[in-house]
């Protein structure tokens, strides 16, 4: 008799809860874990993108200002001499774009490009 009354009984202990729902919320836990530390690098990556297509929209810009006709003139655009200009992108971040020009030969300018940026918090 005692036999069939634990037999029949159907549905789960207390004990037996609390340990599924401990194995759930630590599982849980380490998936969210493991997920937000891949979603870091991936910020970062965008900014250093945003980074490079700013970089390249300086010397673009540059390079639509050079004529073969006017190329070494005294004060045609671009001129010797080192610049600064400031770009925002679509989410707000503001990048610092650093640029010295310089003779490098008679006939050629060297660019040397730097783009900086706080990383936000």
């Amino acid at each position: 008799m005692i036999r069939e009354h634990f037999q029949k009984k159907e549905g789960f202990t207390a004990v037996e809860i609390i340990v599924a729902s401990l194995i759930f919320v630590t599982t849980a836990a380490s998936i969210l874990s493991i997920l937000s530390s891949l979603k870091k690098p991936s910020s970062k990556t965008e900014r250093k993108v945003e980074a490079a297509y700013f970089g390249k929209s300086v010397l673009d810009e540059l390079r639509a200002k050079v004529s073969a006709k006017t190329w070494g003139q005294a004060g045609t655009a671009p001129g010797v001499g080192t610049y600064t200009t400031t770009k925002t992108s679509a989410s707000g971040l503001d990048y610092t774009v650093a640029y010295t020009i310089s003779n490098s030969t008679a006939s050629s300018r060297k660019v040397t490009l730097n783009v900086t940026w706080a990383e936000p918090f």
